[in-house]
């Protein structure tokens, strides 16, 4: 018996068939049972049914959605499909093509016209190629132009995936988990196959970047008429990105529907039970939801799959039939099939047919029908108002998570690639005075509205989606044109003023990019603030080496909204953000709060270069003076999660910060330190994007890693020191820092998150907060300490640190005691002799 048995009445079933006339992907029958051995002699045991007779068949430029329970058959139905995987028997037809009787040779030719795009973008990725190389690959096997064309489509295709185009000089390592999708989605449409296989290709990544990845994929689609099978276990996210769906148990398909028609009505017991179990955002949909359905039982060995209806040792409505007989799929209205026998009544079983419904195309509106009015909620909104943010706004900081609900445009179910937001649209609010730019559309929210928290991530805007290409300007004022290129550049000009520290360049990278993709964030001269108008600080704290850290983007809002709120139980009003410090991440933190929040960010940090210690970014405030520090972080749900204020002298609050960072895994997100705004300007490192924007233009226009080195040097008014192979490399993570030495020809350097201090021979060359700073001998990205080993070869730069631009903190000699102490090297003496 397979999933093909059943039919309908000939009206609706030649309605189907016009709807079908030439399906893209057609699936019948396909089973794949992966052989049992046991004993010396290797003698089949049995067998494993992992698929066991799916069919159904998918339209052009649709996308079918598989899901299911691990081990219900899903990826394998996938790989089976594509000859990954070898089935054992049935019949897949792509384009026309049968694939299952293609030849080896045949095969290999048709693969260009069926690709997949995997789960886990680490394992799929070469970790000893280059992005260019791995795009290029399926080029080069199918004999793709010659060198210069295939190079030329690899820029395309990264153009296409949001990727800047140096990117293809990087190795996997150095890439964030999304940006590793993204070179997968390339690879996987690098030949413009008609049929992708996407296996769970959002699963690996935060929630923030889900969105992202099905935003590339839906205009991808959009363009190149791709057919898609979506396989996931993410019911919410298919339910916004499918036409159809088909939920597999066992190895067969158990449901098959429209999508409305499958969350709308589930018929299938065990699809109520998948889609019950949905979490949901609002207490709205939380009470329409139908209560929680539990399955008591076990799944059953596949192996040993029991007679009848393999669901019924899960099932509540089980009875004598199930027991005996195994149910065909039966019809519920056009648009929905179900094998079950609850569905008998008023339906017809199947006696024979292909089975249609299972295979059929989506519906289609009649032609002039308006699209349905989408449900929409007042926003939780942010006052802003010359002097910042006012009180305490219930929820100003509430973040959802940005899940593109999608209907496909060539079927006729309005606009691909359309996000709904959840929580509805902003009132426009004028932009505040001083050059500052508020939210689009900030404004009052209703007190009766359930308060949002960081927690519940990012929202989503109105219509479609805003999509950013490179040099395309996001925010435009007075002072600062903001676009992705100069994201990056800060990024990488930051992680090189680091001088090993100051964060992940990869993270950093991809949370500015979320930064402009979510709204506008704004940057303004400190001057232009009014004297009185408070700044506080943002930072990241902890040791980069960390390996149990877990902080959310939406966590360094939520160490904002903190603080704010204890400031607004005092009167105090909160007007700009300013980073902490320079660094792969640290430069391009303040962006997200500032797109979300409405408050500006200043062009200024505590200091123009990366430091180990919280009061060294204190910008000068004495030891002893009153500080307060919100910090957030740890995995959620576990008992590293944290959520503090600490009120306290500056020392203390500090390190009370720093335990906390331990505690969480290694890392937490702050917001600390409410100075005035003329305070800010008197102490703080100024116009530091300008100079971190120079430091990355160089890096990108660099030939090689030498060349990169020469450049940053230039800019810096520096040197390098020296080029090598790492000798020898000792790390310790311990009090929330990493500590530790290299050897690189010759030369050894300490440091404690960042380089301290240089010597040949016992002769100091450079001396903390001299910039001491490593680069890629290759690519010429920069290199953290975390991420030194031994045989990396390395340029390191040198320069002095009155060419920096240091912040008030780095004038106190007693803030090198510490320094000292860690590293075991004298550098007071050096510093203030």
């Amino acid at each position: 018996m397979n999933d093909s048995a059943y039919t309908t009445d000939p009206t609706a079933a030649a309605q189907r068939d016009r709807d079908l006339d030439d399906p893209m992907v057609t699936v019948e029958n396909l089973k794949k049972h992966f052989p049992l051995f046991e004993g010396i002699l290797q003698k089949k045991a049995g067998e494993v049914r992992a698929v066991d007779g799916v069919s159904f068949s998918i339209a052009e430029g649709e996308t079918f959605g598989l899901v299911g329970e691990s081990g219900s058959g899903k990826t394998t139905t996938g790989r089976s499909m594509l000859r990954l995987t070898e089935p054992t028997s049935g019949r897949v037809e792509i384009d026309g093509q049968n694939v299952v009787d293609l030849s080896d040779g045949e095969l290999k030719r048709f693969r260009r016209n069926m690709q997949i795009v995997h789960q886990d973008p680490s394992s799929s990725l070469n970790p000893r190629h280059r992005v260019k190389s791995i795009i290029e690959a399926p080029l080069k096997i199918h004999d793709y132009g010659d060198s210069e064309a295939r190079l030329e489509r690899v820029e395309e295709l990264l153009d296409m995936v949001d990727l800047p185009r140096e990117f293809m000089y990087r190795y996997p390592g150095q890439l964030s988990g999304g940006q590793k999708q993204r070179v997968g989605i390339a690879r996987a449409v690098a030949l413009n196959p008609k049929f992708v296989v996407l296996d769970e290709p959002t699963s690996a990544l935060d929630v923030s970047v889900q969105a992202r990845i099905i935003n590339i994929l839906e205009e991808i689609q959009e363009e190149f008429g791709i057919t898609y099978l979506f396989i996931t276990h993410d019911l919410s996210l298919l339910k916004n990105v499918a036409d159809r769906i088909g939920v597999m148990y066992l190895g067969r398909l158990v449901e098959v529907g429209d999508v409305d028609s499958v969350f709308g009505s589930p018929q299938h017991p065990y699809s109520r039970a998948l889609l019950s179990a949905i979490s949901t955002i609002s207490e709205e949909d939380e009470l329409a939801k139908p209560d929680r359905i539990t399955l008591d039982g076990e799944v059953p060995d596949p192996r040993e799959k029991p007679s009848g209806c393999a669901f019924r040792s899960r099932c509540a409505h089980e009875f004598d039939a199930c027991a005996v007989e195994e149910p065909d799929l039966y019809e519920r209205g056009p648009d929905q099939v179900s094998r079950c026998f609850l569905q008998t009544t008023g339906s017809r079983k199947a006696r024979s047919g292909n089975d249609r419904r299972a295979r059929g195309a989506p519906r289609r509106p009649p032609a002039g029908a308006a699209e349905p009015p989408v449900d929409r909620r007042t926003a939780p909104v942010v006052r802003v108002r010359p002097g910042g943010v006012q009180g305490r706004p219930a929820g100003v900081f509430g973040l959802r998570p940005a899940v593109p609900r999608r209907r496909g445009l060539r079927h006729g179910r309005g606009e691909i690639g359309r996000t709904v937001r959840i929580d509805g649209p902003r009132p426009d609010v004028p932009p505040a005075r001083g050059g500052h730019e508020a939210t689009p559309g900030a404004g009052d929210r209703d007190a009766s509205q359930r308060r949002q928290t960081a927690a519940e991530r990012l929202p989503q805007r109105d219509g479609r989606r805003r999509r950013h290409p490179r040099g395309t300007p996001m925010t435009t004022d007075d002072t600062r044109t903001i676009t992705a290129e100069w994201v990056e550049d800060i990024a990488v000009g930051g992680a090189v003023l680091g001088g090993g520290g100051g964060g992940s360049l990869a993270k950093g990278i991809e949370f500015g990019e979320l930064a402009v993709e979510y709204g506008r964030p704004t940057i303004v001269s400190v001057a232009d603030l009014d004297p009185t108008d408070v700044v506080l600080t943002v930072s990241g704290v902890g040791a980069p080496a960390a390996t149990e850290s877990h902080v959310d983007p939406a966590d360094y809002v939520r160490a904002v909204e903190l603080l704010v709120d204890r400031l607004a139980a005092d009167g105090t009003t909160v007007g700009a953000l300013m980073t902490n410090e320079m660094g792969g991440f640290a430069t391009v933190n303040g962006l997200l709060q500032s797109a979300v929040t409405g408050l500006p960010l200043v062009d200024a940090a505590c200091n123009g270069r990366a430091h180990p210690t919280g009061p060294m970014g204190s910008i000068g405030l004495s030891q002893d003076a009153e500080s307060v520090q919100a910090a957030v972080g740890g995995v959620p749900g576990t008992a590293a999660r944290l959520e503090t204020v600490v009120e306290a002298e500056l020392g203390t609050a500090a390190s009370l910060v720093r335990h906390a960072a331990e505690d969480a895994g290694g890392l937490v997100a702050v917001a600390r330190n409410p100075v005035p705004a003329s305070y800010a300007e008197a102490n703080a490192a100024l116009d530091t994007y300008d100079r971190a924007e120079a430091v990355g233009r160089a890096v990108r226009l660099a030939d090689d890693g030498r060349d990169a080195a020469d450049r940053v040097a230039d800019v810096l008014g520096g040197e390098v020191s020296l080029v090598g192979p790492v000798e020898s490399f000792a790390l310790e993570t311990t009090g929330g820092f990493d500590v530790g030495e290299v050897e690189i020809e010759g030369r050894e350097l300490t440091f404690w998150n960042e380089y301290m201090t240089l010597e040949l021979d016992g002769e100091r060359l450079a001396t903390f907060p001299d910039l001491i700073t490593t680069l890629d001998a290759e690519t010429g990205m920069p290199v953290s300490t975390a991420e030194l080993a031994e045989g990396r070869s390395v340029a390191v730069v040198v320069a002095p640190a009155a060419n920096l631009s240091l912040g008030a903190g780095m004038a106190d000699p007693a803030l090198f005691d510490p320094v000292e102490q860690a590293v075991g090297k004298a550098v007071k003496s050096h510093v203030f002799n």
